[in-house]
């Protein structure tokens, strides 16, 4: 045991006179300038490593600035994509709008001066109304009456108020199957039944020795010589002295959005 507490007794006493021996010479080379001189060694030697010390820091920073900047172009690109919609929506409605004002402008440009018409929006259409009728949303509290004539486009004849309620109307289109309107054929002074046939289109018999061709128009002339329904196709067959004449109507109600009430 005495053995080992001398060996580290001296081990000690080396070390001790190893380091001191080391601090002396660390104070020659201070005092003697050589230590200045191998710092630019050392900064040599160094640099490398600083370099890419300072390349990692920066593509660090590079790196979460990029991330920040594309989350910002990301929502910049987001909202300009809303408003971008935005402005999409706002032409189209502002286009519907130029397009219902170039239609009223268009039917009230042909209506006659003279007379008094009420404009009516066309609520149901035949395709989803019975027997070819049309719900249009003026009533009674506009003071419409059983019999008043409406009028597509201005100008052409389509039918009569059939039913008023508080504030709609059922209007019964003169094409409504079986409905028959008296008519008669411009330029001869002939007059004629018009038979509904449904979706706008009607049909007509006439001796067969009255020629009327294709594209000829029908009136009710007790309504100013208004075009109700143009001839399209005419049949006939031997031995029988009637044809029948097909027409359809000037307009296509389905296209249509307002009508107007003559009052």
């Amino acid at each position: 045991m005495t053995y080992l507490h001398d060996r580290n007794k001296d081990r000690k006493k080396k070390q001790f006179i190893v380091g001191l021996f080391v601090v002396i010479i660390f104070i020659i080379l201070s005092a003697t300038g050589v230590v200045s001189k191998t710092a630019g060694f050392f900064q040599r030697v160094s640099k490398p490593f600083w370099k890419v010390e300072n390349g990692i820091n920066n593509a660090t920073e590079n790196l979460g600035y990029l991330v920040s900047t594309k989350s910002s172009v990301y929502n910049k690109n987001l909202l300009l994509k809303d408003k971008n919609r935005e402005l999409e929506a706002k032409m189209v409605e502002l286009n519907g709008l130029l397009s219902e004002n170039a239609e009223l402008k268009g039917a009230l440009g042909r209506v006659d001066p003279k007379d008094d018409f009420l404009l009516a929006t066309i609520l149901v259409k035949p395709n989803r109304s019975m027997y070819d009728t049309v719900v249009i949303d003026v009533g009674a509290d506009n003071n419409l009456i059983r019999g008043m004539e409406v009028f597509a486009k201005g100008d052409v004849p389509v039918g009569t108020i059939s039913e008023v309620y508080s504030h709609t109307s059922l209007v019964k289109l003169y094409s409504t199957p079986g409905e028959v309107t008296d008519a008669e054929v411009q330029g001869s002074n002939s007059n004629v039944q018009l038979i509904g046939r449904g979706g706008g289109n009607f049909e007509m018999l006439v001796p067969v020795d009255l020629v009327i061709p294709e594209g000829t128009n029908v009136i009710l002339p007790y309504i100013k010589m208004k075009v109700v329904a143009i001839v399209v196709d005419s049949i006939s067959a031997k031995q029988d002295p009637l044809r029948k004449i097909i027409l359809k109507s000037p307009v296509n109600i389905q296209e249509e959005r307002w009508l107007e009430i003559k009052k």
